[in-house]
């Protein structure tokens, strides 16, 4: 994760969006018109194939909201929702 972390941090903007690191969770406030990029940016470092381990990709789950409890449509609006990154929003197509 370190490796994926100093890759984020080429990036100024992502740079000033990085909080948290909680095991192999990485947590960025971002502003909402710029979630888009923030989530493809992190999901594509994430899922980036790892050399020394023969070019194995470990899976990611990229999710947003307004605070880290699961989104509950009663209790907690503003929970977390998973947001579908495919390889054409990756691509940017």
């Amino acid at each position: 994760q370190t490796e994926v972390i100093l890759r984020l941090g080429e990036s100024p903007e992502m740079l000033s969006y990085l909080r948290l690191i909680i095991h192999d969770e990485i947590v960025a406030e971002v502003p909402e018109d710029r979630l888009e990029w923030a989530a493809t940016l992190l999901h594509s470092e994430m899922m980036r194939p790892i050399p020394e381990l023969n070019g194995l990709v470990i899976g990611a789950e990229t999710k947003y909201g307004r605070n880290l409890a699961p989104y509950n449509a009663d209790t907690n609006v503003d929970g977390l929702r998973e947001m579908m990154v495919t390889e054409e929003t990756v691509n940017g197509r």
